[in-house]
């Protein structure tokens, strides 16, 4: 049975601007930012929450 903190919950923290090529992002672009529950960072890429890793080069605004 699944709780309801096993659930995402994402708040938003901030925008910052990721500068790498991957995951098919070319250049930089200015993104939204999120935290869930865990103190978790995310940032939302075409609609998709991915979590924020040190690949993603990301610089915050």
């Amino acid at each position: 049975m699944k709780d309801k903190y096993d659930q995402p919950y994402f708040r938003e923290v901030g925008k910052g601007f990721i500068v790498s090529q991957i995951e098919g992002i070319v250049g930089r672009i200015l993104t939204q930012t999120y935290m869930d529950q865990h103190k978790k960072t995310y940032v939302k890429i075409r609609g998709e929450y991915i979590p924020l890793t040190k690949e993603h080069n990301f610089l915050a605004a």
